[in-house]
């Protein structure tokens, strides 16, 4: 499930080998947005209703009824660290079990939860109860090799890469409310951003070093891949939800009308007076979002560089000209790229560890639901802290 202020989405996957994982059906609803909160859910009765169509829109496409689910958090107040562990093995001839890789995951998570605690008290938003989401195994290493699960394999010295995930009380406790009531079985909660860094990634054939950009409705997430794994995201309340409702405000429509408006725009089939309204607030709206993503991405490159190679996804036909107007935009100082940027948009899904049988997928919108399928697949279950407590989560 991806939980948005301006949508729901829910994919059903199912895990069919280690390293592998098939999205057998997608369901979506719209919802109306809330502007007033960057972390904000509409009302109970609507994402509820929007949600329960949503899940049975997925199942009638996958033709089952799945019995855990794991979620999505997006906002400029989900924030994520990355940290590593590493450990000697005692019996370094012996492959590594599932058991084994989740009891040093266990280890490592409760090692580095502090360290991660205290660098988003340095960094992070000021004043916030930041509690745990779940952890992600980024990376596993086996004698300073990379390698793309240690299960099954030999060596002496393991070490993984954790992405500590953390939230305002206030929101997990939402959403698992509203879980609870469409009987839900959350067993996971995920940092958006890493979710759609991740899908971002697979969508673009592997991409070990990027600058992945997902603008959502409400939210614009970005996550940095290095070395093929999300080292680091920045959120800002700022997405494609606002033009629409300015563009249903100008024109006198449905929010569900300005939205085939804008596509109808972006795909040069719109004509008119409409064209050049819709034109002139998205020029608007672009300038307001480029001075959000300028605060993030001086943020982000303030110890080194980022990857040049920008990744956009989301729903970027909602922002017509968004690629040209980053790549021709005059970056300033403190927006530090490695060389001169270059941005791809995927279009559809490449051959690798996510399939979809369904053929439900949208491309580039679901960058989010592709990295949330990816950890469905991962080899060891994440157990997700008891409501209300700050417990640090655990593997199991």
């Amino acid at each position: 499930m991806d939980f948005g202020s301006d949508s729901v989405v829910a994919g059903i996957v199912r895990r069919t080998s280690r390293e592998q994982v098939t999205i057998l059906g997608v369901g979506r609803r719209l919802l109306d947005p809330v502007p007033h909160l960057p972390y904000a859910l509409p009302g109970g009765s609507t994402l509820l209703e929007r949600s329960e169509q949503a899940i049975r829109e997925a199942e009638d496409v996958a033709g089952e009824i799945p019995q855990r689910t794991i979620v999505s958090l997006r906002g400029e107040l989900v924030w994520g660290t990355l940290e590593t562990v590493e450990t000697t093995r005692r019996e370094p001839e012996e492959p590594v079990t599932e058991d084994e890789l989740a009891a040093l995951t266990d280890d490592a998570t409760a090692r580095v939860a502090p360290k991660s605690r205290a660098r988003l008290r340095h960094d992070g938003p000021v004043g916030w109860d930041a509690v745990p989401l779940s952890p992600v195994l980024a990376e596993s290493r086996l004698d300073g090799r990379r390698v793309p699960s240690a299960i099954g394999r030999a060596g002496e010295v393991l070490s993984v890469a954790l992405f500590l995930g953390w939230s305002p009380q206030s929101l997990r406790q939402t959403v698992l409310d509203y879980a609870e009531q469409l009987d839900l079985d959350v067993q996971a909660l995920y940092v958006g951003a890493y979710a759609a860094g991740t899908g971002g990634a697979i969508l673009t054939g592997g991409l070990l070093e990027g600058t992945i950009i997902d603008v959502a409705g409400s939210s614009t997430e970005i996550a940095i891949v290095r070395r093929g794994s999300v080292a680091r995201t920045r959120s800002f309340a700022l997405g494609t939800a606002a033009w629409t409702r300015r563009v249903a405000y100008h024109l006198g429509c449905t929010i569900d009308e300005a939205l085939r408006l804008r596509r109808a725009a972006a795909a040069g089939s719109l004509r008119g007076e409409r064209v050049r309204v819709l034109r002139t607030l998205a020029g608007e709206d672009l300038d307001m979002w480029l001075a959000a993503a300028e605060v993030a991405l001086t943020d982000l490159s303030e110890d080194s560089p980022l990857p040049s190679h920008v990744v956009l996804t989301g729903d970027t036909t909602a922002l017509p000209a968004v690629r040209s107007t980053l790549i021709n935009h005059q970056w300033p100082a403190t927006v530090r790229f490695e060389r001169t940027i270059s941005i791809r948009v995927p279009r559809n899904l490449p051959s690798g560890p996510v399939r979809d049988l369904g053929r439900s997928l949208r491309v580039p919108q679901d960058a989010g639901l592709v990295g949330l399928a990816v950890q469905a697949a991962a080899p060891t279950g994440i157990r997700l802290p008891p409501a209300g407590t700050t417990e640090t989560p655990a593997a199991v």
